[in-house]
């Protein structure tokens, strides 16, 4: 069942990814430099900045997941550990948030070599893609956390006990 929602976490953020990779496949002509910055080249900071922002939430949820996984009080016997399973495909969609935003940064950094943002779709394809992915993560690390609040509430674990050997 893991490795099954692994692969399908994978597959789903290869084609995302694949469909805003082909999108740039256009050839960017080179712009003179120009004295007033370009209208396009502060959008695309700002997308860049998004970007990072993601990245930096991106690193939050994993040492979040990584805090969760290797703590002892929430591991109480009557827990039923199958649902840990969400784990394995949230992270899958996180690797694909931060290749995508490794991607969106080498796609500035060419617009930014030519001084030609005129293909601003490249960068927001990418970021796009970078939304969906962490979003899909948060959505399945929301329903772990529901799930987890639901057995505390009807008492099936009690968080403040320590794991019995």
């Amino acid at each position: 069942m893991f490795v099954v929602l692994c692969a399908g976490a994978a597959l789903h953020g290869y084609y995302r990814f694949r469909d805003a990779d082909e999108h740039i496949r256009a050839n960017v002509s080179e712009k003179p430099l120009t004295e007033k910055p370009l209208p396009n080249k502060e959008t695309a900071i700002e997308l860049l900045r998004q970007s990072t922002e993601f990245q930096g939430w991106a690193v939050l949820v994993l040492g979040g997941i990584t805090a969760v996984a290797t703590t002892t009080k929430v591991h109480s016997r009557s827990f039923p550990e199958w649902m840990f399973i969400l784990f394995g495909p949230t992270i899958v969609y996180l690797g694909w948030s931060f290749l995508t935003a490794w991607e969106l940064k080498k796609r500035y950094n060419y617009l930014l070599v030519h001084n030609n943002f005129e293909d601003l779709m490249s960068l927001s394809g990418y970021l796009e893609v970078q939304f969906k992915c962490f979003s899909s993560a948060i959505g399945l690390l929301a329903i772990f956390a529901a799930s987890f609040l639901w057995l505390i509430l009807i008492g099936r674990v009690k968080p403040d006990e320590e794991r019995k050997p």
